[in-house]
């Protein structure tokens, strides 16, 4: 509810009036009060004296046990009619000479007056009392021969009620006080009548010149005469109404550029479109600033290095070449050396027409490119550093000082759609290659075999597959370090990619192994590829850091489609087989596989599909859990659950070593069942309270039961949906775009959470960011392991994580293996972390902090 200023000062004024007038009775009452206790204790301690010097000049005349009777009774009686009551105590000193008195026991008041030769006062509510010790001077020690100068031989004790006097007092008060309550309440009913009229005469002269202003040129008196207010404390609101207006007057314009203003803003949304042609886009809002603004050109400066320069400009029309010639001096000269101060600067110019079809001519010789230009010292995102417009000088100055609001806003923006246009091509490149080689990875190596078997299959086509391994490069990534391993990688890289014939494939599988696909190929073919790089790989020596030549040799292993086999790992275990038997037969040489060979591989191929049927009868898969961890305090906030199978006595088969058999046997979503049975039921039984990220296979996707059974193993082991996060990577999802939209919006529904694994690794992660509602971003692993050495690694990574801080998604960096690059995820911000400095998968879960 709304207040008024009114209501406010009446009841503040109020408040204030009641807690002065209770304050000032409470205070005048108090001191009151307390001047009666204290004449009341000044009186008492005058009776006490008058009754000590009444007795001693009696005592002086050796007085007698009866003249002491007749003196007490004369006390008790004088005071009879009046609230004091005068009391006598004889110590025990002169009790034993004089014989004892008839009085009460001392009190506690009287024992210590007695005690400390000293007056004793008391106050309580209703009475004050003060005590007079009698101490023995030398005129006492003639009667009292048994005590000595100072000792008390006795106390008078002098009470008096003041409860009558005090109830008395408080009623006189009172009723003084009674006037001065409607006396105060009309004195704030007048001073809030007074205060508000001032005040509602103010606001209605304000409001009535508000009122007043119907178009721009209203505003002027406004601005120059500041509206008269009621108090001086008013006015600084005056003249800031007087400022706002004038601020006002600047600038308004029409709705001619209101309307330019909000197409305009339109544009600025980035969109796919957008990003995938950032200079078309920017040639289409010169053309929307055209509508309202006649301009021919806009540029834009980057900068690419430490005195570096790239400008774009956009030309409306194509330039004619004078103009050209004349803009790029203007520019270089006017703008670059003057206004960036970079004489020396290199700057590569670049331009740009939106309408080549048409020409545009200008009559002045020199163009002026400052007319409209905004240039900043730090780059902003992108590395743009300026941005600029060339309008028609003869255009309306308001129509210029719009484009002035609008050119930071465009810098920002076409500096951001180049950035993200960059980032994105980075990615896109470097999620198919292999950052050191510029080879293919393994993911998209997997993808082009899968290919090439469809299409042979298809066209009754064969292809080769061959694999490459470097001899004893451990001794040489060890001796000579790992930059000088990395730079012989690429050399190896690039010898293998000359031996193969140029629509052949070339991968980097992993460290040092290098794998090459050969459509077309038969297996002599393959064999004759081979012997192209192990000639190739003879040739190459290169000077270690340490001025030795550095030569090593190639092991090869082959295979061929379909003589060995149809299916991709059979394939690939094939050609991985034949490769270490090259290793054993002496390095440096190709083996091709024997039909003893093909015998033992489906042999061991067999018995690996019977273990598997029978780990899963019997149930053997085990669980085994990974700590993520929070970067920011190392408190374990969630598990990653692991699969993994028993073998032998204490031996165990880690997931990649019978996941691929059984995705191919369809079998994979029974052992996931079977190894989250088991991890449910661990949980329930500690004291873990976290999050759980579980893998999902292909297979589970397309299984109407498969999240059902997930949702009964979960209630029964008491844990809650958001505990649960379901890690999609895009290799497993990217065949069942359809099912994966189903399986998405259940989990949704249940309230399960969702990790995008990998991300980063293949372009079409950012669309499942856009698409799907995503908790967190597990950033690939290659990114993480090699950032420390790699710039393109490291910038993928600053990506991601802004990006996920941008989007409100949690980062989670796999494959952390070392302190330093722990220390740098922090760096950057980044949540989570997994790996093996983190921490190693184990078959129980540790409890949680605040267990």
């Amino acid at each position: 509810m709304t207040r008024t200023i009114k209501g406010l000062l009446a009841g503040s004024s109020a408040a204030l009036a009641t807690a002065l007038f209770l304050l000032g009775y409470v205070t005048f009452s108090s001191v009151n009060e307390q001047s009666l206790r204290d004449d009341a204790v000044s009186d008492a301690r005058v009776l006490a004296r008058l009754t000590f010097n009444g007795m001693f000049q009696l005592m002086r005349t050796g007085w007698s046990r009866h003249q002491l009777d007749d003196f007490l009774t004369s006390l008790a009686s004088a005071a009879d009619g009046s609230p004091a009551k005068i009391q006598l105590f004889r110590s025990e000193r002169v009790s034993e000479l004089f014989g004892p008195l008839e009085q009460q026991e001392p009190d506690r008041e009287i024992l210590r007056a007695m005690a400390s030769a000293q007056p004793v006062e008391h106050q309580s509510a209703s009475t004050v009392r003060y005590v007079l010790p009698l101490v023995a001077s030398d005129a006492c020690l003639q009667c009292h021969t048994n005590a000595r100068s100072g000792n008390v031989l006795g106390a008078i004790s002098v009470s008096q009620s003041i409860e009558d006097l005090l109830e008395d007092h408080r009623r006189r008060f009172t009723i003084a006080g009674l006037p001065a309550i409607p006396l105060t309440i009309a004195a704030v009913l007048l001073m809030v009548w007074y205060i508000s009229r001032r005040m509602s005469a103010s606001i209605e002269t304000l409001s009535g010149e508000i009122d007043a202003i119907r178009r721009v040129s209203d505003l002027k008196r406004l601005a120059t005469h500041a509206p008269p207010l009621a108090f001086a404390e008013f006015e600084p609101i005056g003249r800031q109404i007087s400022g706002l207006t004038e601020r006002l007057r600047s600038i308004a314009v029409d709705r001619d550029m209101l309307e330019f203003e909000i197409r305009l803003l339109e544009k600025f949304i980035i969109t796919s479109e957008v990003v995938r042609d950032w200079r078309a886009y920017v040639a289409s809002l010169l053309a929307e600033i055209n509508t309202i603004l006649p301009s021919y050109a806009l540029f834009s400066i980057f900068k690419t290095g430490p005195r570096d320069y790239e400008v774009e400009v956009f030309w409306l029309q194509t330039p004619a070449d004078g103009l050209r010639t004349a803009f790029e001096r203007a520019l270089r000269q006017s703008l670059l050396h003057a206004t960036i101060d970079h004489a020396s600067s290199e700057c590569h110019i670049r331009h740009n027409i939106s309408d080549p079809s048409r020409t545009l001519h200008d009559g002045r010789s020199e163009p002026e490119v400052q007319t409209k230009s905004l240039v900043i010292n730090a780059p902003k995102i992108g590395g743009i550093v300026g941005i600029g417009l060339q309008p028609d000088p003869a255009e309306d100055p308001t129509r210029l000082l719009v484009i002035d609001s609008v050119l930071s806003t465009l810098l920002n923006v076409v500096g951001s759609v180049k950035a993200i246009h960059r980032y994105a091509s980075e990615l896109e490149y470097f999620a198919t290659r292999d950052p050191l080689t510029k080879l293919y990875n393994q993911r998209v190596f997997w993808e082009l075999l899968d290919n090439e078997i469809a299409r042979s299959a298809r066209h009754d086509n064969a292809f080769v597959l061959l694999l490459v391994d470097v001899d004893n490069f451990k001794s040489i990534n060890d001796g000579y370090g790992h930059a000088f391993g990395d730079s012989y990688l690429q050399r190896v890289a690039a010898l293998i990619r000359d031996a193969v014939r140029p629509d052949d494939m070339v991968a980097r599988y992993g460290g040092d192994e290098f794998i090459a696909l050969l459509p077309g190929a038969s297996v002599s073919d393959g064999a004759r590829a081979a012997e192209r790089i192990l000639h190739a790989a003879g040739q190459l020596q290169m000077l270690a850091p340490d001025n030795s030549v550095v030569h090593t040799g190639l092991s090869l292993g082959l295979s061929a489609f379909p003589t060995h086999g149809t299916e991709r790992k059979d394939l690939f275990l094939l050609a991985d087989n034949m490769l270490y038997r090259a290793k054993s037969d002496g390095r440096n040489c190709l083996r091709c596989p024997t039909q003893d060979d093909l015998a033992l591989a489906f042999r061991e191929a067999g018995e690996r599909t019977l273990h598997l049927f029978s780990a899963i009868e019997e149930r053997s898969f085990v669980p085994h859990f990974q700590p993520i961890v929070r970067i920011e305090d190392g408190t374990i906030e969630a598990y990653e659950i692991l699969s993994r199978l028993p073998e032998g006595s204490d031996g165990l088969r880690t997931a990649e070593e019978f996941v691929p058999l059984a995705e191919r046997m369809g079998v994979m979503h029974k052992i996931d069942l079977i190894v989250l049975r088991k991890a449910f039921e661990r949980i329930a039984q500690s004291d873990f309270s976290g999050s759980l990220f579980i893998n999902a296979s292909p297979r589970a996707l397309v299984l109407d039961e498969f999240l059902p059974e997930i949702r009964r193993l979960a209630a029964d082991a008491a844990i809650e949906p958001a505990r649960i996060v379901f890690e999609i990577t895009e290799r497993e999802t990217i065949r069942h775009p359809g099912v994966l939209d189903q399986f998405i919006a259940r989990l949704a529904h249940d309230g399960y959470r969702l990790a995008i694994d990998d991300f980063g690794s293949g372009f079409s992660s950012f669309h499942y960011l856009k698409r799907f509602p995503v908790d967190f971003l597990k950033i690939e692993g290659d990114f993480i392991a090699n950032m420390l050495d790699n710039d393109r690694d490291l910038a993928m990574v600053r990506s991601i994580a802004a990006l996920a801080r941008e989007l409100g998604i949690r980062c989670l960096a796999e494959h952390v293996e070392s302190a330093e690059i722990m220390a740098r995820l922090a760096d950057l911000r980044i949540d989570l972390a997994q790996g093996y400095h983190v921490g190693l998968p184990s078959p129980e879960p540790k409890p949680s902090p605040h267990s």
